[in-house]
């Protein structure tokens, strides 16, 4: 498991931390985020295994990861398996402390519900990268804009979408 590095954010950027626990859906994520304005998206991927776990990852830099969750904005779980409830799966990488101190974002396909209370939101899966980067923004507290986002660039999701 690792944690993609982008350019130190500009002052004022709100970051975003996306976990997945596959590749391509976490990528597709980072890219159609990070086109946004005033948004720095940072990715923490499982690597092959598809299950995110902090048990068993030698190497791995866990006070790195909790201290990017820490400064983060925004927290992202894209679940493209069911094996694992999305708290469950920040449980395992250590992050379920951030639940209620920092909005929630659940992507899936699962029976998942928002609880507002404790900052916690709910996209179904598949979704639309509009309404995507539209929530986003929405729970940034930043400015909506139109279609093809801030560059006037739109990036298309995957075919398997």
């Amino acid at each position: 498991m690792s944690i993609d590095k982008p350019a130190t954010p500009a002052p004022g950027e709100k970051r975003i931390l996306v976990v997945s626990d596959y590749e391509s859906l976490g990528r597709a994520i980072e890219i159609n985020l990070a086109i946004l304005p005033g948004v720095n998206v940072l990715r923490l991927h499982a690597g092959d295994s598809g299950v995110l776990r902090a048990q068993g990852n030698a190497g791995e830099d866990w006070g790195e990861i909790w201290k990017v969750a820490q400064d983060a904005h925004l927290l992202i779980v894209a679940k493209g398996s069911l094996w694992d409830e999305p708290l469950v799966s920040m449980a395992r990488i250590g992050l379920l402390e951030c639940v209620g101190r920092l909005p929630l974002l659940i992507i899936s396909d699962g029976p998942y519900r928002p609880v507002p209370e404790i900052q916690i939101s709910y996209m179904s899966f598949p979704f639309e990268v509009e309404d995507l980067q539209r929530t986003v923004l929405e729970l940034l507290g930043m400015p909506s804009v139109g279609p093809g986002a801030s560059s006037g660039r739109q990036v298309a999701a995957p075919n398997w979408w």
